[in-house]
């Protein structure tokens, strides 16, 4: 089994860790998810996505690095508007800070559509099987090859 596997799995009750910033405090996403609003007595893995290629994998990492930094990005325009001298300027910041969270929004509902991931929960990757690569010669490499085809026909 050549596929590299990636496993997603969920830690359940951790809701407050992702969004613990102070600066969230202010800010929300958009959740429909019944599970998130009702805490958790006892919490247990589960999976909710499998991902299994490489490119699969990138992907993902891509997306979750895109609603990060919208996030990072909601969280500092928070502070600018917090800070922001005149009303005008608070003004200007909040729509720019409304259409950001629009965005984010959208961005996170896809993600969950799509992996069952949610910026308000908590994640741990689970790597089940990888491949190990090593740089060789094209002469190692066939002898490799040669060994590895001995071995199977026996």
């Amino acid at each position: 089994m050549n596929k590299r596997l990636t496993a997603i799995t969920v830690i359940f009750g951790a809701l407050a860790a992702v969004l613990a910033t102070a600066q969230l405090n202010n800010l929300q996403i958009d959740d429909d998810s019944a599970a998130a609003a009702q805490p958790q007595q006892q919490q247990k893995f589960i999976r909710v996505s499998t991902l299994n290629t490489r490119e699969a994998n990138q992907e993902f990492e891509q997306n979750v690095r895109l609603v990060q930094a919208q996030r990072q990005q909601a969280i500092e325009l928070n502070n600018a508007i917090q800070s922001a001298q005149t009303d005008a300027a608070k003004e200007a910041l909040q729509k720019e800070l409304d259409q950001v969270m629009a965005k984010l929004n959208e961005n996170n509902q896809k993600m969950l559509q799509a992996y069952g991931f949610t910026l308000t929960r908590s994640y741990t990757r689970v790597i089940e099987t990888s491949s190990i690569f090593m740089l060789v010669s094209d002469e190692e490499a066939k002898q490799f090859e040669e060994a590895q085809n001995n071995q199977q026909s026996d």
